[in-house]
């Protein structure tokens, strides 16, 4: 019987990360789920295999050679029949599952040198480490698919966010020049920019629902990457992005916004901010949510309109 085809899914974390493995599970691939929370990786295993999917965990540090050489190796040496058929390098951001160095808001002035190298290591280096793994063994084949997940941030530097775009800039970088290497060799190299929210239950609980169409929900991304890894060769794409539509008519009378503004640390716009109570009302808005997420310096807000009923959605950041 011949051997399943593996999958790799780099960067397992709850969202995205789990979406992609269960849909490629259902594609009748072998997911290898690599991520450094041994536990977590083992009851998204024990998902896929109740659904009648395929998986294995494999702890790794992506940002660390010698955790990325041992990881890939246990995958050869537990199917080394197994034809290496997909890698997905999925590290997304949200504040509430990446680490504080690689999302953090700063200043570039009181960025340190290892914050920024952090944050290389987390979003490009580790794609370089581990996609050098799998390279090999599809360039022999003569087949195989590359994705990696990008943000906002790879084509857009903001203010105060240059750790992020100088990352996020570089992995973008390096798949533009792996695909016009390896697509001659018949591996498929494609890089994905998530512009936008992705649902989650975190996100739903502090934020509340959202009207359809305002967050990218996990699954229907996942299809976007299946759908490309699916691309006849002929067409094969590089470079494309899926987006949520930041202002959206969810009926006559219904407005959902995201907004975002930077005010100086002890400013008076900054006390204004921290002085919207639940309940209080601004310009026929009322306060339904005000919460300090002490790890990023930024206030979210969740207000309503009192006439129409329109959401509105506040980051106000330190700065």
């Amino acid at each position: 019987m011949p051997k399943k085809p593996i999958a790799f899914i780099v960067g397992v974390g709850p969202g995205l990360g789990v979406a992609l493995a269960k849909r490629f599970a259902r594609s009748g691939l072998h997911v290898a789920l690599f991520a450094r929370n041994l536990d977590f990786l083992t009851a998204v295993q024990k998902d896929i295999v109740s659904a009648s999917g395929d998986a294995s965990s494999f702890v790794c540090d992506v940002t660390d050679a010698k955790s990325v050489e041992k990881a890939f190796g246990e995958v050869e040496a537990q199917f080394p029949d197994s034809p290496y058929e997909l890698f997905i390098y999925s590290k997304t951001l949200s504040i509430w599952s990446v680490d504080v160095a690689v999302f953090k808001r700063s200043p570039f002035l009181d960025i340190t040198p290892q914050e920024a190298e952090d944050s290389w290591r987390s979003l490009c280096f580790g794609a370089f480490l581990t996609s050098q793994k799998v390279l090999p063994k599809m360039v022999t084949q003569e087949r195989g698919t590359l994705l990696f997940t990008g943000a906002t941030a790879s084509l857009r530097g903001a203010a105060n966010f240059s750790t992020l775009a100088m990352s996020k800039f570089a992995l973008r970088a390096l798949t533009q020049s792996l695909a016009k290497e390896f697509h001659p060799k018949g591996v498929h190299v494609a890089h994905i920019i998530v512009d936008g929210m992705i649902e989650s239950d975190k996100i739903k609980q502090f934020m509340g629902d959202a009207p359809d169409g305002t967050r990218l929900k996990p699954e229907k991304i996942a299809d976007v990457y299946h759908d490309i890894y699916k691309q006849d060769k002929s067409v094969w794409t590089q470079d494309i992005g899926v987006a949520f539509r930041h202002k959206v008519q969810r009926n006559s009378n219904s407005i959902f916004t995201l907004r975002s503004f930077a005010t100086a640390t002890n400013s008076s716009s900054q006390s204004i901010v921290n002085n919207w109570k639940v309940g209080s009302k601004l310009h026929g808005f009322v306060v339904h949510d005000n919460k300090f997420v002490k790890e990023f310096d930024l206030n979210a807000i969740k207000l309503v309109h009192e006439a129409t009923g329109a959401i509105h959605f506040h980051i106000n950041n330190i700065i």
